[in-house]
């Protein structure tokens, strides 16, 4: 009698461990340079390493800052700015080479313009953006 009710707990067991394996992606053929790829091209966004994001997932996680990249404050697009990075960095990707990476990969739309006489640098031992003269 336990016999089968051990048979019939170790099979269960077993399916249900089968049935959360979620196979991987297959890669996508790019017909331009014969290179291969595990996101589809036209569902994602590219980037400067070859990692794209889902242009739904950018579009959920930096719409709250649009606004701050749009306004004429420097602190507005620091915020924004450092957004982005915080985004970057949390997908597990290695601190960007400029700013220029987060416009490429389409989490920013565009660099702002910093006031006169300063820039907007990436502060690799901060890990962060700031403003400097």
């Amino acid at each position: 009698m336990k016999l089968p009710f051990f048979a019939l707990l170790v099979v269960s067991v077993m399916v249900i461990s089968a049935c959360r394996k979620r196979p991987a992606p297959a890669p996508v053929e790019s017909s331009a340079k014969g290179e291969t790829s595990s996101a589809p091209a036209s569902a994602a966004a590219p980037s400067a390493d070859g990692i794209a994001f889902a242009p739904e997932v950018v579009a959920a996680a930096m719409k709250p800052f649009e606004k701050d990249l749009d306004s004429k404050s420097s602190s507005d697009h620091l915020r924004v700015m450092n957004e982005a990075l915080s985004f970057w960095q949390a997908s597990g990707r290695p601190f960007p080479k400029d700013l220029n990476d987060l416009v490429a990969s389409k989490l920013l739309k565009r660099l702002p313009t910093p006031p006169a006489g300063k820039q907007f640098v990436l502060d690799r031992a901060g890990n962060r953006i700031v403003l400097t003269p």
